[in-house]
């Protein structure tokens, strides 16, 4: 079988190709729309490619059919199943209905719901012990907890999964999309599941509001987009949030970089160096922030800015951790990531850590470096390094009144130390491709130097992967 290897085509000292991003579309069929019931309350690493041995053998059972092991759509037990578990959950909801802009609901623990459900239990029902018991913890999955996710959930191979229409369920394991056995009974038993999730993150569900994100409390992320703006239907999306901590060492392990580059990166962070990240998406920006985190020191104050969302895991004890919170139809005022820049600049951090950068807060980022500020550690989508300089100098304008190009050049260069571009290869690995430094700042734009460039040299039989650079200049 013909293999297919990625190649760098450009000079051996500057890295500023711009990567190839193929978008998968997947087509949902039209699915008939039923009102929306009353909810009265408060909206909302790339793992390697698996190896033959690690694919499963046909007669060894996955751990996606572990759904289809409990008891779901087609079961002989669900029409019992569903029935109690739809009569409870009408039960709590609409006792404890509250009006627009009230609290949350609360929802009952696991253990008094298990009363309830064995009260409900149809008298002389034949069924074994097993069975009983796995009929009680569906009950309990569907009144307060995912349903037919809640497998999909626990399942440690699964990274994200996709709920486009009550019948099609995509997961994403080991880095491919693959459709889930699991089935929800109509939109209504869809939207009963949406309500539990937002329920444990402390929201409801609001008709006058389609958009909602929110983390639960396993750090999972919930994305949701309800009618009209998805007119198929509701549609969400769960991205789990992976909380394991990893080095830079662990990164060499799995060939993100090599020891050079891990080496190097080191050292930048043990002098306080200003370290600018860029990729796209899904190119591992959060496992190099985490592997780059290990590396600063227990006795220095961190503070940590997060769009919305915690994502980065500290085991440092001086961490303050900040996160911005978008306008959405509960919030009185809009928290800014500029906002929390500058209140943190306050807090005099040894470290500034950045997990996600959108645009304005740039430019007072870059003013407080350039006034001395050190230790920042911030992420930029952009696909090479020549595109991160050409973002910066187009926000500088867009936000301040100063015009002069060379003024604006000048200090991006004495603010930035090292850029680091992180991408998702075509085999579907993450790999630091390039590391540069900016040397100079000229009337026709900032000068990069590249000090670690990889590059894949292909025959026919292997690929070999080599670095190669400058010396960095402000290393002694």
């Amino acid at each position: 079988m013909q293999t297919q290897h990625y190649r760098v085509e450009d000079d051996a000292w500057l890295n500023d190709m711009h990567s190839v991003v193929t978008e998968h579309a997947i087509a949902c069929e039209d699915i008939p729309t039923i009102p929306l019931y009353q909810a009265r309350a408060k909206a909302t690493r790339p793992a390697p490619v698996p190896q033959a041995s690690d694919m499963p053998r046909a007669e060894e059972p996955t751990r996606s059919d572990a759904v289809t092991e409990g008891i779901g759509v087609g079961h002989r037990l669900w029409p019992i199943l569903y029935a109690i578990s739809s009569r409870l959950w009408l039960e709590i909801h609409r006792a404890h209905a509250h009006p627009v802009g009230s609290e949350a609901l609360h929802l009952p623990s696991a253990s008094l719901l298990r009363e309830r459900v064995l009260q409900q239990l149809p008298v002389g029902l034949s069924v074994t012990d097993a069975e009983r018991e796995v009929v009680v913890q569906g009950v309990i999955d569907e009144v307060i907890g995912a349903g037919p996710l809640a497998a999909l959930l626990l399942d440690e191979s699964v990274s994200a999964l996709t709920v486009y229409a009550p019948h099609e369920i995509v997961v994403e394991r080991n880095q491919h999309t693959q459709s889930a056995p699991c089935l929800f009974v109509d939109e209504r038993h869809l939207l009963h599941i949406l309500e539990n999730l937002l329920c444990q993150a402390g929201q409801r569900l609001r008709p006058h509001w389609p958009l909602a994100e929110v983390q639960l409390p396993d750090g999972t992320l919930l994305s949701i987009t309800m009618p009209p703006t998805s007119p198929r239907g509701p549609t969400f999306t769960l991205r789990k949030c992976k909380q394991t901590k990893r080095t830079l060492a662990d990164l060499v392990d799995e060939d993100l970089l090599d020891q050079t580059m891990a080496d190097f990166l080191y050292t930048c962070m043990l002098d306080q160096r200003n370290i600018l990240l860029c990729g796209d998406t899904e190119s591992g920006k959060t496992l190099l922030l985490n592997a780059l985190c290990a590396c600063i020191p227990e006795r220095e104050r961190i503070v940590v800015i997060e769009d919305a969302m915690v994502e980065l895991v500290l085991t440092q004890r001086q961490v303050v951790t900040l996160l911005a919170h978008p306008a959405n139809a509960t919030s009185s005022a809009q928290i800014t990531l500029d906002n929390l820049v500058q209140h943190a600049l306050r807090m005099r951090p040894e470290r500034l850590i950045l997990a996600a950068t959108n645009g304005d807060e740039w430019v007072s980022l870059l003013q407080a470096m350039y006034a001395g500020q050190r230790g920042v550690c911030a992420f930029m989508y952009a696909q090479s390094a020549r595109d991160v300089l050409q973002r910066l100098e187009t926000l500088y304008h867009a936000c301040r009144y100063e015009t002069n190009p060379a003024l604006i050049r000048a200090q991006i260069m004495r603010s930035l130390d090292v850029i680091v571009h992180v991408k998702k290869m075509q085999d579907e690995s993450v790999r630091i491709v390039n590391i540069v430094e900016v040397v100079s700042a000229t009337r026709n734009g900032l000068k990069i130097q590249s000090l670690f460039h990889y590059r894949e040299v292909c025959t026919e039989q292997i690929t070999a992967s080599h670095v190669e650079g400058f010396r960095p200049r402000f290393l002694p």
